[in-house]
């Protein structure tokens, strides 16, 4: 999937992207859709946890 997309201007917030996929494989895995979004901020695991695996 990076080597597909990485060249995508949206691709630098890989962090945060790997922080909202992470939460919710580990506590919203029923919620429907996932949501995870480039755009959103990286603001680091716990605060992507607290802000329902959606910061921002």
């Amino acid at each position: 999937m990076k080597a597909v997309h990485s060249g995508n201007p949206n691709w630098g917030n890989e962090s945060g992207l790997k922080d909202q996929f992470l939460c919710h494989v580990h506590y919203a895995a029923n919620k429907n859709p996932w949501n995870i979004e480039p755009s959103r901020p990286d603001v680091g695991f716990i605060n992507t946890v607290l802000n329902l695996c959606n910061p921002g």
